[in-house]
């Protein structure tokens, strides 16, 4: 088995061709995290007979399959694991805290209790 991986950066039409290059590429399926409505680029890969499966989202049309995190346990085991090997000095490395997925980790990670210090954070 082997394995295509792009990021979008949060931009559609980045999104839309990396889909084109996969599918030009004769991938047996796609793991997508859309940023919106569905794209041409993903209907045409739809018809076209590839399975796709969304990630942290619904599907996007009726019967697709989807698949989500769960973000805010996520956070609580990754510092209970920590914790666990003895770690109580806990550094966070995030993303915006506008995106959902970020808050609701730093809930489950009770960052306020847990977390180092850090100038210019929060």
């Amino acid at each position: 088995m082997s394995a295509l991986i792009g990021s979008a950066g949060h931009d559609a039409a980045t999104a839309d061709r990396l889909t084109e290059l996969f599918e030009s590429q004769r991938v047996r399926g796609l793991l997508v995290n859309p940023l919106g409505p569905v794209s041409d680029a993903l209907a045409s890969a739809k018809r076209r007979g590839i399975p796709i499966v969304h990630v942290d989202g619904a599907a996007s049309w009726p019967g697709g399959c989807s698949v989500s995190t769960g973000h805010r346990a996520g956070g609580r085991m990754a510092v209970e694991h920590l914790r666990a090997l003895g770690r109580s000095r806990i550094a966070l490395v995030r993303g915006p805290i506008e995106l959902p997925q970020i808050s609701l980790r730093m809930d489950g990670a009770e960052v306020r209790k847990v977390l180092v210090p850090f100038m210019g954070g929060e």
